[in-house]
């Protein structure tokens, strides 16, 4: 069954792709964005407005372009999880400069990309004072994880220095330096970036979160318009090392434990000459690390593969029309979802499944200086991998807990929307259900966590002049 799910799934893709995109003639020039081939997590496109007169359009016109956002999350695992009613909180601070080295160093066609992350605040803390993670309360790997836990602190961290240039009429993309590749990998598809991580990608291949980085380098060929293929290779270290003087270490490859290499091919179209965008992307990762069984700690093997398959496709749209700009995309509705599977069961998550609904640009009346930007509806399941179900059923037992065992499948049911307010601010609400939680993150708590529901919203204040 697993291996014809995954042929028709490829069969379906490239029918697809055959019959909607030619290649192009060899005359004809590939015009690649300002931005790399592939998404970046911590940037949602979309929500920068162009330069006003002043200084951000006298920087863009000398080649700098920054951007900065602001997001302070706060959840409560209302009655979900190994302890219920409690809430945790988050602001991350992310400075992105680019360098448009054509208008610097007349060097055409190229960038250096930088990033600095602050984290200036965090909650809960123990009774020393100590950064808790709020899946200590929320427990599973589908409620407790809704954003990088970081202690809070004002020093900032490196978190990407890079240089991309292109090639080939634009066609070829590549990048090389200080980067983590689930940046540019794995695009979230799913409404709300940070309610949209990969629970598979996350804790089965290895990469942690993109406020980290090692060495690594991608390179990206536009077969047409639509088609782009990818690949991309990445050092792996161990975490003492990537957080190694807040990552400032920039060039450092000490603690090297292998090698991350992730390949994609995507097809996707926009509103600039879809009327009705779509988006299909497949990923394939493998990590050469040294992997222990979570349960038999005494077997171990090295190396780990799997793959992340994302789709989307607008069904409706207000004017069924094309779009010259981001203001004049009509209202529309489409459809996403992610299959992934690891082909390793010594990782926790074996296979996860997404399917949802984005309403964009709803035309609901709300009051002046405020508009709704998107309402989406999902549901997420994972498969958890037995070893790991027998390794937290254990942990439990030591902590005088039963030996009842957790399911092998778990569901998140979730509703969220993005409202903007003003120029510079989005407000996300999301409220979730959780069924089946496990208790991977909840380390020092006997129960067995409950099904139930959470809730949050994240503030977010996106600036600069792109």
């Amino acid at each position: 069954m697993r291996n014809f799910l995954i042929a028709g799934m490829l069969l379906f893709w490239v029918m697809n792709l055959w019959a909607s995109e030619q290649p192009l003639p060899k005359d004809a020039a590939v015009k690649t964005p300002d931005a790399p081939i592939t998404d970046n997590p911590y940037l949602a496109k979309g929500w920068y407005q162009e330069s006003e007169p002043g200084l951000g359009e006298f920087l863009n016109d000398k080649g700098i372009i920054y951007r900065g956002l602001i997001l302070s999350s706060l959840f409560n695992n209302i009655s979900t999880g190994a302890r219920v009613g409690h809430t945790g909180g988050q602001t991350i601070f992310i400075n992105a400069v680019d360098l448009d080295l054509e208008k610097l160093a007349n060097m055409p066609h190229s960038k250096i990309h930088i990033e600095g992350v602050i984290f200036p605040w965090h909650m809960p803390a123990d009774e020393n004072g100590e950064t808790m993670e709020f899946g200590s309360y929320a427990s599973s790997y589908l409620g407790g994880d809704q954003y990088p836990s970081h202690a809070a602190s004002m020093s900032p961290w490196l978190s990407l220095l890079t240089f991309e240039t292109t090639l080939q009429e634009e066609r070829v993309n590549l990048e090389f330096g200080k980067t983590n590749l689930q940046r540019y990998y794995f695009s979230p598809n799913c409404g709300i970036d940070f309610l949209c991580t990969d629970a598979l990608v996350k804790w089965d291949s290895g990469v942690p979160d993109a406020s980290t980085g090692s060495m690594g380098a991608r390179v990206g060929y536009k077969v047409s318009r639509a088609v782009a293929v990818e690949a991309g290779v990445q050092q792996m270290r161990e975490y003492s090392s990537l957080i190694k003087d807040n990552g400032w270490d920039a060039f450092g490859m000490g603690g090297g434990t292998g090698t991350f290499v992730v390949t994609s091919l995507r097809y996707k179209t926009d509103f600039s000459y879809a009327a009705y965008p779509e988006d299909y992307q497949l990923n394939y990762f493998y990590a050469d690390t040294r992997v222990s069984d979570p349960y038999e700690t005494d077997k171990n093997h090295r190396g780990s593969s799997g793959f992340v398959f994302k789709f989307g496709k607008t069904v409706w749209s207000e004017n069924g029309k094309v779009a010259a700009t981001g203001k004049d995309i009509p209202s529309n509705l489409g459809y996403f979802g992610t299959m992934e599977h690891s082909f390793d069961d010594a990782r926790p998550v074996g296979w996860g499944f997404t399917l949802g609904l984005a309403w964009d640009k709803p035309q609901i009346p709300l009051p002046n200086g405020i508009n709704l930007d998107q309402i989406t509806g999902k549901v997420m399941q994972i498969y958890l991998n037995k070893s790991t179900l027998l390794a937290q059923r254990e942990l439990r037992e030591s902590l005088g807990g039963s030996d009842q065992m957790t399911p092998s499948n778990e569901y998140r049911i979730e509703l969220s929307s993005t409202f903007a307010v003003g120029r510079y601010l989005k407000i996300q609400p999301a409220v979730e259900y959780i069924i089946n939680p496990d208790s991977a993150i909840s380390r020092t708590s006997a129960n067995v966590p409950a099904s139930g529901w959470l809730a949050g919203v994240t503030v977010a204040l996106a600036f600069g002049n792109p």
